[in-house]
């Protein structure tokens, strides 16, 4: 019987609903395959190893998720939907393009510095699969615009088309990438106030050359 015609289904336990332990159970596989990933990498995560770190059979893995992959997905997900939240929210308190630059690259890399998030979302999602592949580069092409949709502000002229704009945004996002990676796999040798002077020459030149077409 599915779980949509279960009779069981709506029935609470200590105060839950089904629906909502399941939720609990889901978010514990997640955050174990968090841990996991991020520590371990993907191939040497087991469906065992991470309901050990969960403290959940594999039963309810498999109530959630139908492969490591799929897991893998909804770890790199919630990691990149939370660091978005933080950078709308940055965005939304900035005073001016030079303001949210700064804002944002320390949003950015105060993320970066869990060697998690950095192994997960830069890392581990590489060369899975061709729909894990899609799902990163669809975030990324989401970034590259949410960035050149802020950085070419009014006070720049349209003579850009759209299409070079976004291959701007989406080359800025790959330099942003290649410098988090290699700060996580130095130990964070540089300081956060180090990398992110660093990364804001190189946005301050782009805005530099868009005033300047």
């Amino acid at each position: 019987m599915s779980s949509s015609s279960s009779p069981m289904l709506g029935k609470k336990y200590a105060g839950c609903s089904s629906e909502e332990r399941q939720k609990l159970r889901q978010q514990q596989i997640i955050a174990a395959g968090i841990r996991l990933f991020g520590s371990q990498g993907f191939h040497n995560s087991s469906v065992r190893a991470i309901c050990s770190e969960a403290g959940l059979t594999s039963r309810y893995f498999y109530e959630s998720f139908e492969s490591t992959e799929a897991l893998l997905i909804a770890c790199y997900q919630q990691l990149m939907s939370g660091f978005r939240k933080e950078l709308l929210q940055t965005l939304k308190e900035s005073t001016d393009i030079n303001d949210f630059i700064t804002k944002g690259l320390y949003c950015f890399y105060r993320e970066v510095s869990n060697p998690a998030f950095a192994q997960i979302t830069m890392l581990e999602v590489l060369g899975i699969s061709e729909s894990v592949d899609a799902i990163h580069m669809n975030q990324t092409r989401s970034f590259g615009l949410l960035m050149i949709d802020t950085l070419a502000t009014s006070r720049f002229p349209a003579s850009m088309p759209r299409a070079r704009l976004e291959a701007l945004g989406y080359s800025v996002c790959g330099a942003m990438a290649f410098s988090a990676i290699d700060w996580m796999k130095s130990g964070y040798k540089l300081s956060i106030d180090d990398v992110v002077a660093n990364s804001r020459m190189i946005l301050s030149g782009v805005v530099g050359q868009l005033g300047a077409l």
